[in-house]
Protein backbone atom coordinates (compact mmCIF):
# COMPACT_ATOMS: atom_id res chain seq x y z
CA UNK A 1 0.00 0.00 0.00
CA UNK A 2 1.31 3.59 -0.78
CA UNK A 3 1.93 5.32 2.12
CA UNK A 4 0.17 8.98 2.07
CA UNK A 5 1.92 10.28 4.38
CA UNK A 6 5.18 10.52 1.67
CA UNK A 7 2.99 12.12 -0.82
CA UNK A 8 4.32 15.67 -0.23
CA UNK A 9 8.21 16.20 0.75
CA UNK A 10 7.74 16.74 4.23
CA UNK A 11 4.50 14.99 4.87
CA UNK A 12 1.54 15.97 2.89
CA UNK A 13 1.63 17.68 -0.27
CA UNK A 14 -0.65 20.15 -3.21
CA UNK A 15 -1.30 17.62 -5.43
CA UNK A 16 -2.18 19.58 -8.85
CA UNK A 17 -3.82 17.22 -11.23
CA UNK A 18 -3.95 19.91 -14.03
CA UNK A 19 -7.58 21.25 -13.48
CA UNK A 20 -6.88 22.56 -9.78
CA UNK A 21 -4.57 25.06 -8.62
CA UNK A 22 -3.39 26.43 -5.10
CA UNK A 23 -3.64 30.29 -4.43
CA UNK A 24 -1.75 32.20 -2.28
CA UNK A 25 -3.85 36.38 -2.00
CA UNK A 26 -2.54 39.48 -2.86
CA UNK A 27 -2.44 40.22 1.00
CA UNK A 28 0.86 38.24 1.56
CA UNK A 29 2.47 40.19 -0.80
CA UNK A 30 1.27 43.82 -0.30
CA UNK A 31 3.67 46.46 1.52
CA UNK A 32 6.88 44.19 0.69
CA UNK A 33 9.67 45.97 -1.49
CA UNK A 34 11.37 42.85 -1.80
CA UNK A 35 10.86 39.48 -1.37
CA UNK A 36 11.91 35.60 -2.03
CA UNK A 37 9.71 32.80 -2.47
CA UNK A 38 10.94 29.15 -1.97
CA UNK A 39 8.81 25.63 -2.39
CA UNK A 40 9.29 22.31 -3.71
CA UNK A 41 8.01 20.95 -6.78
CA UNK A 42 7.34 17.29 -7.94
CA UNK A 43 7.49 16.58 -11.60
CA UNK A 44 6.12 13.49 -12.93
CA UNK A 45 8.13 10.68 -14.66
CA UNK A 46 5.72 10.97 -17.82
CA UNK A 47 5.47 15.13 -17.64
CA UNK A 48 4.14 16.61 -21.15
CA UNK A 49 4.00 20.39 -21.64
CA UNK A 50 0.99 19.85 -23.37
CA UNK A 51 -0.64 22.54 -25.68
CA UNK A 52 1.25 25.24 -24.12
CA UNK A 53 4.29 25.94 -21.56
CA UNK A 54 3.07 25.00 -18.46
CA UNK A 55 3.00 27.16 -15.67
CA UNK A 56 4.67 25.97 -11.97
CA UNK A 57 4.37 29.21 -10.46
CA UNK A 58 2.05 32.24 -11.94
CA UNK A 59 1.54 35.87 -9.57
CA UNK A 60 -0.18 38.33 -11.28
CA UNK A 61 -1.82 37.25 -14.60
CA UNK A 62 0.36 36.19 -17.43
CA UNK A 63 3.95 37.58 -18.19
CA UNK A 64 2.93 40.75 -19.54
CA UNK A 65 0.77 41.89 -16.58
CA UNK A 66 2.06 44.57 -14.38
CA UNK A 67 3.54 42.44 -11.11
CA UNK A 68 3.91 39.01 -12.87
CA UNK A 69 6.76 36.51 -11.28
CA UNK A 70 6.72 33.43 -12.19
CA UNK A 71 8.52 29.82 -13.54
CA UNK A 72 7.28 28.18 -16.89
CA UNK A 73 8.78 24.81 -18.36
CA UNK A 74 9.30 24.00 -21.94
CA UNK A 75 8.27 21.14 -23.44
CA UNK A 76 11.20 19.18 -21.85
CA UNK A 77 11.18 20.42 -18.80
CA UNK A 78 13.72 23.32 -18.77
CA UNK A 79 12.27 25.92 -16.65
CA UNK A 80 12.48 29.79 -17.76
CA UNK A 81 11.72 32.38 -14.26
CA UNK A 82 9.70 35.18 -15.41
CA UNK A 83 9.38 39.00 -14.35
CA UNK A 84 7.66 41.76 -14.71
CA UNK A 85 8.09 45.04 -13.19
CA UNK A 86 5.48 47.57 -14.62
CA UNK A 87 3.57 45.68 -17.75
CA UNK A 88 3.97 45.76 -21.11
CA UNK A 89 6.13 43.19 -23.31
CA UNK A 90 9.16 46.30 -22.92
CA UNK A 91 9.24 45.28 -19.12
CA UNK A 92 8.61 41.23 -19.36
CA UNK A 93 12.22 39.53 -18.48
CA UNK A 94 12.82 35.85 -19.34
CA UNK A 95 15.50 33.87 -17.33
CA UNK A 96 15.90 30.65 -18.86
CA UNK A 97 18.05 28.11 -16.86
CA UNK A 98 21.51 29.13 -17.86
CA UNK A 99 22.73 24.87 -17.45
CA UNK A 100 19.75 24.22 -19.76
CA UNK A 101 19.18 21.44 -17.86
CA UNK A 102 15.50 20.07 -17.36
CA UNK A 103 13.53 20.18 -14.05
CA UNK A 104 14.31 16.34 -12.54
CA UNK A 105 11.54 14.00 -13.21
CA UNK A 106 9.94 11.79 -10.48
CA UNK A 107 11.90 13.48 -8.11
CA UNK A 108 11.87 16.71 -5.85
CA UNK A 109 13.43 19.93 -7.45
CA UNK A 110 13.58 22.81 -4.60
CA UNK A 111 13.00 26.43 -7.28
CA UNK A 112 13.22 29.53 -5.53
CA UNK A 113 12.80 33.78 -6.86
CA UNK A 114 14.40 36.46 -5.49
CA UNK A 115 13.77 40.23 -6.48
CA UNK A 116 14.32 43.74 -4.67
CA UNK A 117 13.78 46.41 -7.41
CA UNK A 118 17.22 46.07 -8.25
CA UNK A 119 18.10 42.27 -8.69
CA UNK A 120 16.40 39.06 -10.02
CA UNK A 121 17.31 36.36 -8.97
CA UNK A 122 16.53 32.64 -10.44
CA UNK A 123 17.94 29.19 -7.96
CA UNK A 124 17.30 25.62 -8.91
CA UNK A 125 18.50 22.98 -6.28
CA UNK A 126 20.50 25.11 -4.68
CA UNK A 127 22.40 26.72 -8.32
CA UNK A 128 21.94 30.10 -9.49
CA UNK A 129 20.59 29.63 -13.03
CA UNK A 130 19.96 33.31 -13.96
CA UNK A 131 19.84 37.22 -12.63
CA UNK A 132 19.04 40.02 -13.93
CA UNK A 133 20.01 43.48 -12.92
CA UNK A 134 18.32 46.44 -12.91
CA UNK A 135 19.78 50.62 -12.68
CA UNK A 136 16.91 52.04 -11.37
CA UNK A 137 14.53 50.30 -8.53
CA UNK A 138 11.36 49.16 -9.78
CA UNK A 139 9.00 47.72 -7.08
CA UNK A 140 6.70 44.55 -7.78
CA UNK A 141 3.22 45.42 -7.59
CA UNK A 142 0.76 43.12 -4.93
CA UNK A 143 -1.03 40.49 -6.74
CA UNK A 144 -2.08 36.87 -6.39
CA UNK A 145 0.25 33.74 -6.83
CA UNK A 146 -1.26 30.94 -8.21
CA UNK A 147 0.53 27.22 -8.43
CA UNK A 148 -0.11 25.11 -10.99
CA UNK A 149 -1.77 27.16 -13.47
CA UNK A 150 -1.62 30.94 -15.41
CA UNK A 151 -2.69 33.01 -12.78
CA UNK A 152 -5.57 34.15 -15.27
CA UNK A 153 -6.80 31.26 -16.14
CA UNK A 154 -6.52 31.85 -19.81
CA UNK A 155 -7.27 29.46 -22.03
CA UNK A 156 -6.70 26.00 -20.87
CA UNK A 157 -4.82 27.09 -17.75
CA UNK A 158 -1.44 26.18 -19.17
CA UNK A 159 -1.98 23.77 -16.36
CA UNK A 160 1.10 21.43 -14.78
CA UNK A 161 0.66 18.24 -13.09
CA UNK A 162 2.78 17.18 -10.23
CA UNK A 163 2.66 18.08 -6.42
CA UNK A 164 4.26 21.40 -4.48
CA UNK A 165 5.24 21.23 -1.04
CA UNK A 166 7.13 23.38 1.61
CA UNK A 167 6.09 27.17 0.42
CA UNK A 168 7.50 29.62 1.79
CA UNK A 169 7.75 33.31 1.48
CA UNK A 170 10.02 35.87 2.94
CA UNK A 171 9.85 39.61 2.80
CA UNK A 172 13.87 40.57 2.08
CA UNK A 173 16.66 38.83 -0.49
CA UNK A 174 17.67 35.37 0.31
CA UNK A 175 21.54 35.88 -0.91
CA UNK A 176 22.80 33.29 -3.04
CA UNK A 177 25.77 31.72 -0.57
CA UNK A 178 22.12 31.34 2.05
CA UNK A 179 19.90 29.64 -0.91
CA UNK A 180 22.99 27.00 -1.51
CA UNK A 181 24.11 26.22 2.05
CA UNK A 182 20.24 26.06 3.17
CA UNK A 183 20.63 28.89 6.31
CA UNK A 184 17.62 30.89 4.38
CA UNK A 185 16.42 31.09 8.24
CA UNK A 186 12.39 31.95 8.87
CA UNK A 187 9.93 32.65 6.14
CA UNK A 188 7.26 35.72 6.67
CA UNK A 189 4.79 33.64 6.00
CA UNK A 190 4.84 29.65 4.81
CA UNK A 191 2.64 26.89 3.87
CA UNK A 192 2.60 23.59 4.09
CA UNK A 193 -0.12 20.49 3.82
CA UNK A 194 -1.99 18.01 5.67
CA UNK A 195 -1.08 14.75 5.54
CA UNK A 196 -3.61 12.83 6.31
CA UNK A 197 -7.07 12.14 3.79
CA UNK A 198 -8.20 13.64 0.64
CA UNK A 199 -8.19 17.19 1.51
CA UNK A 200 -5.34 20.29 1.99
CA UNK A 201 -4.91 22.10 4.58
CA UNK A 202 -2.66 24.99 5.59
CA UNK A 203 -0.89 26.21 8.93
CA UNK A 204 0.95 29.34 9.68
CA UNK A 205 4.03 29.26 11.26
CA UNK A 206 3.20 30.51 14.50
CA UNK A 207 -0.85 31.40 15.74
CA UNK A 208 -1.59 34.63 14.60
CA UNK A 209 0.74 35.03 11.52
CA UNK A 210 -0.66 35.58 8.44
CA UNK A 211 -1.37 32.61 6.16
CA UNK A 212 -4.42 32.26 3.36
CA UNK A 213 -5.21 31.22 0.04
CA UNK A 214 -7.52 29.75 -2.11
CA UNK A 215 -8.05 26.45 -4.07
CA UNK A 216 -9.96 25.17 -7.51
CA UNK A 217 -12.32 22.13 -6.25
CA UNK A 218 -11.69 19.21 -7.92
CA UNK A 219 -15.49 17.68 -9.24
CA UNK A 220 -16.70 14.66 -7.17
CA UNK A 221 -14.09 14.95 -4.14
CA UNK A 222 -14.46 16.71 -0.62
CA UNK A 223 -11.95 19.57 -0.07
CA UNK A 224 -11.42 21.31 2.96
CA UNK A 225 -9.61 24.52 4.23
CA UNK A 226 -8.70 25.84 7.19
CA UNK A 227 -6.34 28.97 8.48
Amino acid sequence: ATDRKAFGKAGGGFGLDGANRFEIPEEATAGLSALTLSFDAFVPPDFKAGAHSPWLLCKSGNELADGNLGITLDSSGVPTARLNPGGGRENAVALTAASRHPLNFNEWNHLVLSYDGRHFRFHVNGKLEGEEKFGTARPLVASPIAFGQRQDSFGDGYPFRGIVDEIRLYNRIVEPAAIENGSAGNPTSEWAFDPDGPSHKTRPRDPGEFCGGTISPIPGRAIQWSL
